[in-house]
């Protein structure tokens, strides 16, 4: 990751290859109007581990933001999955952004500015000759498992829209970051019983979501960050998803 050209493409490598380290942690990055938040999803039951987990994976991500910008990283908002420890008022010395407690995911929010740090440490070489080796270790791992070996594209394609800011890319833009053609992906993603729509309209998706709990803009402008030129169409959108209006689904959230 210190390999990377700058910030945002560290942390969509971490969010591409998280598996390869932790099989029981998903990384997923969502685009803010500040910046990105990226989630750390358990996907397994860490019991008596979480905190401890937590705070170690919370400092390496902060260690590397840290050697990139060669200072403290301290414009930044962690998120942690449980109540507030007993040792909680030193989270302050080690945690240089502000912390909060009772999250539903530990996540970090990253504003643009660090995002758009270039890193000291880019090698080009490094960088392409670890990306190649991280891919292969992943389909070293997923030979264990037919679900995640036939679904290479689909998850490339997640991830990449994932880690993309808003407005979401359009399927040009994601089979060319992946080196083929649209004709090529759509019919890579058939194969797997998916495709580039399907993904698209399930981030879409997850990010209505997400601004509704997590922010005060209004339903119009959170449509058009979300890429609809139509706001009625955007409310169908969510209607079909989860059978009531943005509105609605607010106020009951």
């Amino acid at each position: 990751m210190l390999c990377a050209p700058n910030m945002i493409e560290a942390l969509k490598l971490s969010a591409s290859f998280a598996h390869v380290h932790a099989a029981y942690y998903q990384v997923k990055i969502l685009s803010t109007a500040d910046g990105v938040q990226v989630q750390l999803i358990e996907l397994a039951d860490l019991g008596d581990t979480q905190e401890f987990q937590t705070e170690v994976l919370m400092q390496m991500v902060q260690n590397l933001i840290e050697a990139v910008l060669g200072t403290e990283f301290n414009s930044g908002h962690f998120y942690f999955p449980y109540q507030a420890p007993a040792h909680a008022e030193k989270y302050g010395q080690y945690f240089h952004s502000s912390c909060e407690f009772n999250s539903e995911h530990a996540a970090l929010e990253i504003p643009l500015p660090v995002l758009q740090t270039s890193s000291p440490f880019y090698d080009p070489t490094a960088w392409q000759t670890y990306q190649l080796k991280l891919e292969q270790l992943l389909n070293k791992l997923n030979k264990d498992s037919a679900e995640n070996s036939e679904l290479r594209y689909s998850q490339h394609v997640k991830s990449f829209l994932s880690a993309s800011a808003l407005p979401l890319p359009n399927v040009e833009e994601a089979a060319a970051n992946l080196n083929i053609t649209s004709r090529s992906l759509s019919r890579h993603l058939k194969k797997e019983g998916s495709s580039f729509r399907d993904i698209r309209n399930e981030l879409l998706k997850e990010y209505a979501e997400f601004y509704l709990k997590e922010s005060d803009m209004t339903v119009d402008a959170i449509a058009c960050q979300l890429g609809y030129k139509d706001f009625s169409s955007f409310r169908r959108a969510f209607k079909s998803w989860y059978g009531c209006s943005p509105v609605e689904f607010r106020n009951n959230n």
